[in-house]
């Protein structure tokens, strides 16, 4: 693969603090109206590859990727106070992710097996906007215990006084939610174009 320069971004959800956790929880209707305000020009690409937000970092070893897949969401404020820039991610001048779970890769390089690099991408959560669209056949996620039910996880939220679910839960299901609407986005948009086009 070419290399291509980086630059540092970050997350906007580390900026806000709607649920006290030092990050903005996005409603479903603003996401729906970025994703339909900012179709990818060119379609898309055909495959793209992601991973939670929780996943797809790559700060302080190990450690905090078990934290967050063992503390409670409520608890997220103790990781932003202990690292601060976990939220800082690096990308390509094409906004794809510069740094991915390995599982991701090892996809993405089978694929290439087949498909050409322009069809594949592997990006993060807030970037999905930029690459699904009307030519898009898959969205690939890798994640581990997204909905947060496994034993090991509930012993651990429940030590906090809390069996809610753990911090990489909740960003799994926001890239789902993520997803839907970008899926949704683009079909609206599609079929409303053949509507157009039909008359």
């Amino acid at each position: 693969m070419k290399s291509v320069s980086s630059q540092v971004t970050q997350n906007r959800n580390g900026n806000g603090n709607g649920n006290g956790n030092g990050h903005r929880k996005p409603k479903s209707k603003d996401i729906v109206s970025d994703v339909a305000q900012s179709e990818p020009k060119d379609g898309g690409k055909l495959i793209v590859l992601t991973a939670p937000l929780t996943e797809a970092i790559d700060h302080a070893g190990y450690f905090i990727q078990m934290a967050m897949a063992s503390l409670p969401i409520w608890m997220e404020g103790v990781i932003n106070k202990k690292y601060p820039k976990w939220r800082d991610l690096e990308k390509n001048e094409d906004s794809s992710a510069r740094y991915m779970p390995a599982g991701v890769r090892l996809v993405e390089t089978s694929l290439l097996r087949e498909y050409k690099q322009d069809d594949i991408v592997a990006c993060f959560p807030e970037d999905l906007h930029k690459f699904v669209g009307p030519r898009t056949r898959v969205v690939a996620v890798s994640t581990h215990n997204p909905l947060g039910v496994t034993f090991a996880a509930g012993v651990y939220t429940s030590i906090f006084g809390s069996s809610r679910m753990p911090i990489n839960s909740h960003y799994s299901r926001e890239l789902f939610a993520s997803i839907k609407a970008s899926i949704t986005g683009t079909t609206s948009k599609s079929l409303w174009a053949a509507q157009a086009v039909g008359r």
